[in-house]
């Protein structure tokens, strides 16, 4: 039975693809044979005729030549004509049906497939998956996509870790689902490489060691900040403010994770002073691990629920704000610390830049 040469590998979880793209290459015996015997090519910079030399020529003391295109499902930016999508689907095609047996192709898409969204739009897979060359092969297809539910999170890392021969207690896995907010696959995998060089793969890592190792600083800052905001501590949360801005820009960095904080806080102050549920604490999105719930817990306690309330539209009105270039990002974050620090209720137009009056003529 012939070698498998054709590869495409699609999805969001671009950590799975990078590892699957490495169990295909990982035949040389040697790191000097796999560089001169793998190429990779951003469809989106080159051309297909950059492609065809990259997967035409000759392997260099091996067998197989890998070569691994990067967008080139779909390489154009903006708006393009059929004929020219059709003009370069022929190209690739064509460059398929002559390539040589002694080159693997992988095609990489990394978008997930999702049928159920609109049953009238082509799969953009489509060209190539139903594709087979003069020798009968066609394109092995897998797909990868990050996990949504909190299930899929768990059993994602415990594959991770098991892949590289760590074991890791369960209060650490619920641990780094809370704290990778978007489920960045990428960013976990090198947590997990991380944790497993900590215990040196000789015991199983713990949530010791998950908040030794993985967690950054900023994040318990940012605890450290409500925290001293709730107490109304203003002259110990301006210093935490002004440590963390020295290594985060904030706009982009700082500011989100104020805003996630607040969100939580409010959430978790909603199910135990309103609704009166804690047992319903668990559910909310972000704080499934019991260390981290009773730590929200424990701080959400030091607000009463309007307070709450009011700081998070107070951060939406400054979210808005800033976006429309209406305050410093910075400045705006200082009056939030020192007026929240200070118990004020606080309306956050008085503080903005006047909007310019365009005349009419």
């Amino acid at each position: 039975m012939a070698a498998k040469r054709f590869y495409l590998i699609h999805g969001s979880d671009e950590f799975a693809i990078e590892r699957r793209i490495k169990s295909i290459c990982d035949t040389f015996s040697d790191p000097t044979s796999a560089q001169m015997n793998t190429a990779r090519l951003d469809m989106a910079k080159v051309d297909v005729a950059q492609a065809i030399d990259a997967a035409f020529a000759m392997p260099f003391l091996s067998d197989t030549r890998y070569v691994i295109l990067d967008n080139a499902v779909h390489p154009f930016v903006g708006n393009v004509g059929k004929t020219t999508v059709q003009h370069y689907r022929t190209q690739m095609l064509d460059m398929l049906n002559r390539l040589p047996p002694t080159s693997a192709l992988i095609v990489t898409y990394n978008a997930d497939i999702d049928a159920g969204k609109d049953k009238k739009a082509e799969n953009p897979l489509s060209w190539l998956s139903g594709w087979s060359a003069p020798d009968g092969q066609s394109f092995q297809i897998d797909g990868y996509t990050v996990p949504r539910s909190e299930v899929d999170k768990r059993k994602w890392i415990l594959k991770a870790a098991k892949e590289i021969g760590l074991a890791i207690h369960d209060q650490a896995v619920g641990f780094l689902i809370s704290f990778s907010g978007e489920f960045d696959t990428r960013a976990l995998g090198n947590e997990i490489a991380k944790l497993a060089a900590y215990v040196n793969y000789e015991r199983m890592a713990t949530l010791a060691d998950v908040t030794a190792v993985c967690v950054s600083k900023e994040v318990f800052s940012i605890f450290e900040l409500t925290d001293a905001i709730g107490q109304q501590e203003l002259t110990a949360a301006m210093k935490i403010y002004r440590n963390l801005s020295q290594e985060l820009d904030p706009a982009t960095e700082i500011f989100p994770m104020i805003v996630r904080q607040y969100r939580l806080l409010l959430q978790v102050a909603y199910v135990e002073q309103v609704i009166k549920e804690p047992s319903q604490i668990p559910v909310i999105n972000g704080l499934s691990n019991s260390w981290v719930a009773d730590k929200f817990r424990a701080q959400a306690r030091k607000y009463p629920f309007e307070s709450l309330r009011r700081i998070y539209k107070a951060l939406m009105e400054l979210d808005l704000a800033a976006k429309r270039s209406r305050i410093d990002p910075g400045t705006g974050i200082e009056i939030f610390i020192y007026e929240s620090s200070r118990g004020a209720v606080f309306p956050i137009s008085p503080i903005l830049t006047p909007r310019p009056v365009v005349e009419h003529q």
